[in-house]
Formats: structure tokens, sequence, C-alpha cells
């Protein structure tokens, strides 16, 4: 990530370890109404299906 911040042609490399790598999860009382829940799905969901979470994923590798 800093090589390509720096613009530095990162072709020459090769990732050999991951320090740390995992899905990411809400995680909600239960108070939380459904209706919140289903609209913060339906936001994510929408971010998916918009390419948005991809671009946003890419950024980190």
């Amino acid at each position: 990530m800093i090589l390509k911040e720096l613009k530095i042609d990162t072709s020459g490399y090769e990732a050999v370890y991951t320090l740390n790598k995992g899905e990411l999860f809400y995680a909600l009382s239960k108070d939380v109404s459904d209706d919140m829940v289903q609209s913060m799905q339906k936001a994510l969901d929408g971010v998916k299906s918009s390419g948005g979470y991809e671009k946003i994923m890419a950024s980190y590798r």
C-alpha cells in the first residue's frame, strides 16, 4: 500500500507473507431493531452491487 502511495513500481515485488487477513462482521446489540438491521443490509448490498465494495477492498491489497 505504501509503495503504491509513493508511486513506486511494485511489479518487482511478491507478497511472501500476509500478517493478518480475515472477514469482517458487524456485531449489533439485540436491542437494534429489525428495521435498522434491514436498512444496514440494504445499504451494504447496494455498495456491493455497484462495485464500490470491490473498489474499497482492492485499495487495501
